[in-house]
């Protein structure tokens, strides 16, 4: 985009080795306060050995000096954060975070978590041992996982197109909360049947309704992914930050 010389695109390409020691140089901060972070939590000898709850803290830690440290770079890094945090200060950028988050990142880690989970909760059988320890064995009964896992990418993908016909036929906003509601429902009992496999001898009585279950919540998460949006103008101010934080969360 070096060749649109306007403030909200391209104000001051500059050249591709000037381009190339920018970008270096802030790899090179957060590879510095990342390993500060990381030397914090690894267990002695290796770090300093901090807590488990101490991570929440140590991560937040590591963004507040990464940002603090890129804005001591001279140049046009400072106000080019600047200008990128604005969109936190909108509400709608963290509403519709959360719901980009909640549809189309779900889709993909449950997709992703889906055939994993037959394979270890319903392959396997969970006894509990005289010594007290859980047992498991492999089970013999169970669900084959790879004769399931391409159902859930799949069929989401195939459904994907309706959702966004639904949406345009009857609204974005009750499509999507329609199946959020849909979701949290599935969510719980799929956490239900699979906490219940995990504790039974004969788990593959549970993985019907598990499977019944998943299926309702990826279709759901697939159906909300796609909705009716209203097409943001690329001249606007925050367009090249709303993007550049929208496109991580994909």
């Amino acid at each position: 985009m070096n060749n649109i010389r306007t403030q909200e695109v391209t104000p001051n390409p500059g050249s591709p080795l000037g381009a190339m020691s920018k970008i270096t140089g802030m790899l090179l901060i957060s590879a510095i306060t990342a390993a500060a972070g990381l030397y914090v939590i690894l267990p002695a000898p290796a770090g300093l050995g901090a807590p488990d709850w101490a991570k929440w803290f140590v991560l937040l830690g590591i963004l507040a000096a990464t940002v603090f440290l890129m804005k001591q770079i001279p140049g046009e890094i400072k106000p080019n954060l600047e200008r990128q945090f604005k969109i936190f200060g909108n509400k709608h950028t963290w509403v519709m975070s959360t719901i980009y988050t909640m549809t189309f990142g779900s889709f993909i880690g449950y997709s992703a978590g889906f055939a994993l989970a037959i394979a270890v909760i319903f392959g396997f059988t969970h006894v509990m041992g005289p010594d007290g320890v859980m047992i498991h064995a492999t089970n013999p009964n169970g669900p084959r996982a790879l004769a399931y896992a391409w159902m859930g990418p799949f069929i989401g993908a195939l459904i994907r197109p309706i959702g966004g016909w639904v949406a345009d036929k009857v609204g974005g906003a009750k499509v999507t909360q329609f199946t959020t509601i849909v979701m949290v429902a599935a969510a719980l009992g799929v956490a239900y049947y699979m906490k219940a496999a995990y504790q039974s001898a004969t788990p593959e009585q549970y993985f019907m309704p598990f499977f019944c279950c998943s299926w309702c919540c990826l279709r759901c998460q697939a159906l909300a992914t796609v909705r009716r949006s209203v097409p943001f103008p690329r001249c606007s101010p925050r367009s090249r930050p709303v993007r550049s934080w929208v496109g991580p969360l994909r």
